[in-house]
């Protein structure tokens, strides 16, 4: 919430009271378990669900549920890491996002562009956000060639994926 400009209302879902406390400087903050069916009575431009999806019992009825409080062709962006990714092929096991016992929703980039579409949502791009962050270097590069040495799979370009979708009015 603190990328967002003053310009804009802001709100968040957060079930950590610590997480909490440092949130609401940036929006309103609800406080509720999005396992269960979430219920808020206002209608939104843009919903932001970045590593959340992963980590839900039914992302099918999550997304039903938010849905319902995105305004008519407004938009959704979703990230969450590529099971199915080169790293996870390459590393198999040692591939570093499944040692979060959190991660209960695995998808591939297929799986979430099916569900996405399957929930009434058109995909307008797909991103993999890696080059232009701190993990694209020489060391982390390098170390992929080192994987007997490794206990886990480094950072690499496709370990995680971003997708905005535009809501159907159907």
């Amino acid at each position: 919430l603190s990328c967002f400009s003053s310009k804009f209302d802001t709100y968040g879902i957060e079930n950590d009271i610590e997480a909490i406390k440092q949130a609401k400087n940036y929006g309103k903050i609800f406080n509720f378990d999005i396992n269960k069916k979430i219920k808020l009575t206002k209608k939104f431009d843009l919903l932001v669900s970045y590593h959340v999806i992963e980590h839900l019992k039914k992302p099918e009825n999550f997304l039903k549920d938010i849905k319902k409080n995105i305004k008519n062709k407004k938009y959704l962006i979703i990230g969450t890491p590529d099971f199915d990714c080169f790293m996870a092929r390459f590393f198999g096991n040692k591939f570093r996002l499944l040692h979060d016992k959190t991660h209960i929703s695995l998808f591939s980039k297929d799986s979430l562009c099916r569900l996405i579409r399957d929930s009434g949502f058109k995909i307008l791009k797909i991103d993999f956000p890696y080059l232009n962050t701190e993990y694209f270097n020489k060391k982390n590069f390098m170390s992929v060639f080192n994987k007997k040495n490794l206990n886990y799979s480094p950072p690499f370009y496709g370990n995680f994926i971003t997708i905005l979708c535009q809501k159907n009015t159907n």
